[in-house]
């Protein structure tokens, strides 16, 4: 259920908005979590109501911004920072959730619909922002520039943390496949029978064009990473000196990069899970036995690849113990 013509100032009406936003991105983890008989059609009609919820924020917050001054539109804008950051990191365990249990096209459809709306709600949370910066311009003292301060610094550093948390991710997943590869390319040279050589060939092509594929993620969110933490350095001297306007563009710069770099991971993990399924490495401790089971048509071979990947947390993902079995098996 969506909040619509709700009754009241600007400023009440996008604090309920907000509220519901949060009860929404609540109810999808619930969900996520539960056993519900109709899930995915529940979770997307949650994520979908979130989305509006945000969506009404959003342009309350433009026109807060654009209208004559309001002493307490600062201060709402500030609780609207706050409360966005905690829906962006609500999302994100959804999108650890249905990574790990992703076992279908379905599945993909729904995470991909919760990204979206994790980005919507990164969008808004600058926005927040910078209708604070705009209002205190402006003579609105509902908000000291100590807080505007501490806000875009706020927001600043959760950009760069969530590009950080992308590129680990990427590294974790680049190390997976490299034990993998590394198993295979032994397995395919061990392989003694016609069945097995062509077997093993198969799945071995196609752990190295994804392995390709995680290599060049690799790289490109450490690009990404460099360029977040440039932005960050060069916002505190802008803060500095009070120049809040280009270090609210620098915030922006940020949060959109921290996008790319979470796209980037997000396209990357559904490749690699075309050869391992259920390859999840991000920063929940867990620990996962993985099977990919690659049967050629003209044999009755299979190969089956296991990963064990044992508890880890972020701090460590590019160290991860991992153990890579491959077994050939007849059907």
């Amino acid at each position: 259920m969506v909040a619509t013509n709700i009754v009241g100032s600007k400023d009440d009406a996008t604090k309920l908005h907000v509220e519901f936003a949060k009860r929404r991105a609540t109810e999808t983890k619930a969900i996520v979590a539960s056993n519900v008989s109709g899930k995915d059609a529940k979770i997307k009609q949650s994520v979908t109501d979130l989305k509006e919820e945000i969506k009404n924020v959003n342009n309350n917050l433009t026109e807060i911004q654009n209208t004559g001054a309001n002493q307490t539109s600062a201060a709402v804008a500030k609780d609207i920072n706050k409360d966005t950051e905690t829906i962006k990191n609500v999302l994100q365990d959804v999108k650890d959730s249905l990574l790990a249990a992703s076992t279908s096209s379905t599945d993909k459809t729904v995470s991909a619909a919760v990204s979206e709306a994790k980005d919507m709600v990164k969008d808004t949370n600058v926005k927040a922002v910078e209708v604070m910066v705009t209002k205190h311009l402006d003579g609105d003292n509902s908000v000291s520039k100590e807080e505007i301060k501490q806000a875009i610094d706020t927001s600043l550093q959760s950009a760069v943390t969530d590009i950080a948390t992308s590129k680990q991710n990427a590294d974790g997943v680049k190390v997976v496949m490299d034990a993998v590869k590394t198993e295979v390319k032994s397995m395919s040279a061990a392989s003694t029978t016609v069945a097995t050589a062509t077997s093993t060939k198969e799945l071995n092509d196609k752990i190295t064009v994804v392995s390709g594929q995680v290599q060049e993620a690799a790289k490109q969110t450490n690009l990404v990473l460099v360029e977040g933490t440039k932005n960050a350095t060069d916002a505190k001297d802008l803060l500095a000196t009070d120049n809040f306007v280009q270090a609210l563009d620098k915030v922006k710069e940020a949060s959109e990069a921290s996008k790319v770099a979470e796209k980037i991971t997000d396209n990357t993990m559904q490749s690699v899970q075309t050869v391992l399924p259920t390859v999840s490495v991000n920063n929940v401790v867990k620990q996962e036995i993985v099977p990919a089971v690659v049967a050629p048509a003209t044999t009755n071979t299979v190969n089956k690849v296991e990963v064990i990947v044992t508890p880890a947390t972020v701090s460590n993902l590019t160290i991860l113990p991992i153990k890579v079995t491959v077994t050939t098996t007849k059907r």
